[in-house]
């Protein structure tokens, strides 16, 4: 058939096949539609057309089976969820809304290089699966979670965006073809974020925030990003409530940090490379109750210092390239540790209390207001030790 426009299908005890039930030569190469009053009820659907495909009324299946489709397929049901057995591909996009949750136990491709991929569940339920999404975009919409049964969901995508009314965010994103762009990530209501991106491609954050309008408790809004093999970047990352952020790299990737800010939390940063600040400005890059900062080489040797704006830095620690911080309040630091090469340069813009710390170079505290505070610095045999104040100066221990 040249083309198809359904009207009303029925197979309650079994399913609805469309295209050649054994899969090996489509008969459908034109458009599959259906008309205003077309229903498809059944059990599975199976899809074998060589054409687009928009089954976009209030259809009433249980199971997605195997699609396979060209130029797009849009599906809608209405039974209060569905399982995506697939596999389902296309060459183009992917679209499948239903009334309740979803689960993928087939895969999901849009094999386009610039292939798109939506699941939307627009009433109540999660998106959850063991199998794979794969698509240059990819747009997971939800009103109980993302990833959160049997394990985190798995996805293969250049540009992600998933938001869910409540519950948590759990996915793995694993691409090695292109640098990735989740432009959101977001949940409401006490969830936590969990973002584990894989492939060695840089990866940036540009805008990931969880909400609680109850308060929250301890152990919920949190965030936490990776990158294994690539730069992180964060350009914008918000826990409300009690939430922590992490944000770490492994084997290798600098981070890049916009805005970060947990503020009745604890922020880390853990780094393999470096961590710097996205903007040569003195705006606060976190905002937290207390931070710790770990770098496999500098903090703060791009576009200046590293700002912050906390009551308690908890650590800091820089490999080589020394450590260059600002603080934009009165602040007090617990542990400082730069173990290779290069200057420490911590500035502040209110009183400032230090612990005993070594630098393997030159050393420069400064305040523009308050005083400072500092238990003992030792510099590098041929560095130098500078303390400027706009108030006084307390030295507890020996400086040089």
């Amino acid at each position: 058939a040249s083309s198809v426009a359904l009207g009303v299908v029925t197979a309650s005890s079994g399913g609805v096949t469309i295209g050649d039930a054994n899969g090996a030569s489509p008969n459908v190469t034109g458009a599959v539609t259906q008309n205003g009053t077309s229903v498809i009820d059944t059990g599975t659907l199976t899809l074998r057309p060589s054409s687009t495909v928009n089954l976009g009324n209030g259809n009433l299946f249980t199971t997605i089976g195997a699609a396979s489709t060209i130029g797009g397929l849009i599906v809608n049901d209405t039974t209060g969820g569905i399982t995506i057995q697939g596999p389902v591909n296309d060459s183009t996009s992917i679209s499948i809304t239903t009334v309740g949750g979803i689960t993928v136990t087939g895969t999901v491709t849009s094999s386009a290089v610039t292939g798109t991929v939506a699941l939307t569940t627009n009433t109540s339920g999660a998106i959850n699966g063991n199998s794979l999404i794969t698509g240059s975009g990819i747009t997971l919409n939800a009103i109980s979670g993302v990833g959160n049964s049997p394990a985190a969901l798995e996805l293969s995508g250049t540009t992600i965006s998933i938001t869910t009314s409540s519950g948590a965010i759990d996915v793995d994103n694993d691409n090695s073809s292109a640098a990735v762009t989740v432009t959101s990530l977001a949940t409401n209501n006490g969830g936590n974020i969990t973002f584990d991106q894989s492939g060695g491609q840089a990866v940036t954050f540009t805008s990931v925030k969880t909400t609680n309008s109850g308060g929250g408790a301890a152990g919920s809004d949190n965030i936490t990003l990776r990158n294994a093999g690539g730069n992180l970047t964060a350009t914008l990352v918000i826990a409300e409530a009690q939430g922590d952020i992490l944000l770490q790299t492994t084997s290798s990737g600098n981070i890049i940090l916009g805005t970060v800010t947990a503020s009745a939390d604890d922020v880390s940063v853990i780094s393999v490379g470096s961590i710097n600040d996205n903007a040569d400005d003195s705006d606060a890059d976190i905002t937290s109750s207390t931070v710790t900062l770990t770098a496999g080489t500098a903090i703060g040797s791009s576009n200046g210092s590293v700002d912050l704006a906390v009551s308690t830095v908890s650590s800091i620690s820089a490999g080589t390239g020394g450590a260059n911080v600002n603080t934009l309040n009165a602040v007090s630091y617990s542990t400082i540790t730069a173990s290779a090469s290069g200057n420490v340069v911590l500035n502040s813009a209110g009183n400032l209390t230090l612990p005993a710390f070594t630098s393997p170079g030159n050393v420069s505290v400064t305040t523009t207001t308050g005083d400072i505070t500092v238990s003992g610095i030792t510099a590098a045999t041929s560095g130098t030790v500078s303390l400027t104040s706009a108030g006084d100066i307390s030295i507890q221990g020996n400086i040089g």
